[in-house]
């Protein structure tokens, strides 16, 4: 991206929170997380962020939030202009929440912390981290409620419906193809050692009938929420990265069994930068606070939000995304469902 070009697009969206600025390279930093997208600060006040490459409209990045701001949701920062040309949206410009950090960082380094600090399952470090992952979980809740009110946006329309189990299942063993085909010579052998676990967890889709879809998050995970001052916010709503038929049916379930494998995840990362810690101390750490997000998604929605019977399937099925995605994208990020995955079938139903 050109010196110059974010601060002039901010600039055009946001000349109340930017106008002073001359427009120089120095009012633009880059936000320095790995991601997709490039996304750009512009005067510590204002992100923009360039689809590389630009997507097609609809864009769900653009129709979700307004949607949500529509319906009164406010726990994400402000979408405040869309930068389209022919028919494609090129950067989001949205309102910056100062001293942020992703959860890929604040959490990670929370997990941190409390490993250095002799990773003893009681304290005000240990507590912390659960009850922010509850914290999370709440907020999956209260996101998927403002989702799935009624709305003008015929992207959010068309996503209300139903789909079924079968084809749930079609879609993971697919999956589960792809992912044996694409890991390298050390994980086939383990993923191929695990595939009749997989496979019966798949199974399970195929004795639901009728599954419920609405507009969801689409790639919902740890890295998705921002913290500042103690408060959390989510964010980017491009959906699912590896996503290749437009806009599949989506349900709740597919953004909580992310979320929840996510918080394993952070554990995984926290184990490999702190390799001495024994392996048990991590299982552990990961199961409370996956369960931690559940109780709080649980506690927020009250009953009806999730399909429970989708949630175990589903996050089997999100580990072998994780396998996929780092093949494709990020190779390095491969020992994370190296690790969470086994885990997972380990610890059954």
């Amino acid at each position: 991206m050109e010196p110059g070009a974010s601060a002039a697009l901010a600039r055009r969206y946001a000349p109340g929170l930017v106008g002073g600025l001359d427009g120089g390279l120095a009012d633009e930093r880059p936000m320095g997380v790995d991601q997709s997208n490039l996304s750009v600060v512009v005067g510590e006040a204002v992100v923009v962020k360039w689809l590389t490459p630009p997507a097609p409209l609809p864009h769900p990045g653009v129709e979700l939030l307004g949607h949500l701001a529509n319906v009164g949701f406010h726990e994400t920062p402000s979408l405040l202009g869309v930068r389209i040309i022919d028919g494609r949206v090129e950067a989001l410009v949205s309102t910056y929440v100062p001293g942020s950090q992703d959860g890929w960082e604040w959490y990670t380094d929370d997990v941190l912390a409390w490993l250095d600090a002799g990773a003893r399952l009681s304290g005000a470090a240990y507590d912390a981290i659960l009850v922010t992952a509850r914290r999370m979980g709440a907020l999956a809740a209260r996101l998927h409620r403002a989702l799935g009110q009624p709305s003008r946006s015929s992207l959010v329309q068309a996503a209300h419906g139903t789909t079924d189990g079968f084809r749930l299942a079609l879609d993971a063993t697919r999956l589960l193809d792809q992912a044996l085909t694409v890991v390298d010579d050390d994980d086939e052998v383990w993923l191929r050692r695990a595939r009749p676990a997989i496979e019966a967890e798949i199974a399970a889709l195929r004795r639901i009938d009728t599954v419920v879809t609405q507009p969801t998050h689409g790639d919902l995970h740890a890295g998705q929420f921002l913290r500042s001052q103690g408060r959390l916010w989510v964010i980017d709503f491009d959906g699912n990265p590896l996503a290749t038929d437009g806009s599949p049916p989506a349900t709740t379930a597919h953004d909580l069994a992310g979320l929840v494998q996510s918080v394993d995840h952070v554990a995984r990362v926290a184990h490999r930068r702190r390799p001495n810690v024994d392996r048990s101390v991590i299982d552990d750490l990961a199961s409370r606070a996956s369960a931690a997000v559940l109780g709080g998604y649980r506690a927020e929605a009250g009953g009806g939000l999730v399909d429970e019977r989708l949630l175990r399937p589903l996050r089997v099925i999100q580990e072998l995304h994780e396998l996929v995605y780092a093949a494709y994208h990020l190779p390095h990020w491969r020992y994370v469902p190296a690790a969470a995955l086994p885990a997972l079938l380990a610890a059954g139903r």
